[in-house]
């Protein structure tokens, strides 16, 4: 059996449009109503990794009017903590326990209170990828049980989430593993969509039918018209993806259905 695990990063613009109260449904919203859409065509099972605030908005003011919705749709719909904000870059490359755990727990509190507990994910990607392993052992006793990375060493840098030499070499050609000394599972990131022009997601999808697992992403910010870096094909981009991976025999999953 294969499987592939769809996930998007940056989410918190949709949750400042959905406070904004003019939707009777989350998906009223263009942004959800297209990965219910990407549900419904493909069976796909998606997840939010959301920011605790961005400029004018915090999660906090997210209402739970929808939380019913949110949770009816919990079989394939799930958010989970991403970082506290945007920017700046790399932020948690060198914080220490107290904060990768105060901004963990605020975005799980907000999801859990506006969403349900049903709705929080314990697997997620770190903003960046860079966390010492102080910073992980925050991660770890919020719950998080799992994290996404893009395990590919450049010179100098710092290893995703702290990560033994070794562990990330295994990370390179495997797909996920259990670090004994984190106490967490690692996965590696196969294809982050906007990244690619769309004429070339072919090719770079080429030679990956085979494999047992495919863990996919895209940005939220490529979705919307007023960002400065607006992909107009991102639709065409993700449903290319889907049907790529669905063709190929992958069915979707969420991690923590799979690394228990």
């Amino acid at each position: 059996m294969k499987y592939y695990r769809f996930s998007l990063d940056d989410n918190i613009w949709v949750f400042r449009d959905l406070a904004c109260g003019r939707y009777h449904s989350i998906f009223d919203h263009p942004y959800l109503s297209f990965l219910r859409q990407i549900h419904e065509e493909f069976h796909t099972k998606i997840q939010l990794n959301v920011y605790y605030e961005t400029e004018g908005f915090c999660l906090s003011e997210m209402p739970d009017s929808y939380k019913k919705e949110w949770e009816e749709n919990a079989q394939w719909l799930r958010l989970s903590f991403h970082a506290r904000a945007n920017d700046p870059p790399s932020p948690y490359e060198k914080s220490g326990y107290d904060e990768l755990f105060a901004d963990c727990s605020a975005v799980q509190k907000e999801i859990c209170r506006f969403a349900g507990q049903t709705v929080l994910s314990p697997f997620t990607t770190i903003h960046y990828c860079k966390v010492t392993p102080d910073g992980c052992r925050g991660l770890k006793d919020c719950g998080v049980k799992g994290l996404v990375g893009l395990f590919r060493p450049q010179d100098g840098e710092q290893v995703d989430y702290s990560l033994p030499k070794e562990t990330e070499a295994y990370l390179q050609t495997k797909h996920f593993c259990y670090d004994e000394g984190h106490g967490m599972f690692f996965v590696r990131n196969d294809l982050i969509i906007n990244a690619h022009p769309l004429s070339e997601l072919e090719d770079v999808l080429k030679g990956k039918e085979n494999e047992t697992f495919l863990e996919v992403m895209i940005h939220e910010q490529y979705f919307y018209p007023d960002y400065p870096y607006y992909q107009p094909d991102f639709r065409e981009k993700v449903c290319f993806v889907m049907q790529w991976l669905t063709e190929k025999g992958y069915r979707p999953a969420f991690l923590e259905e799979m690394l228990k």
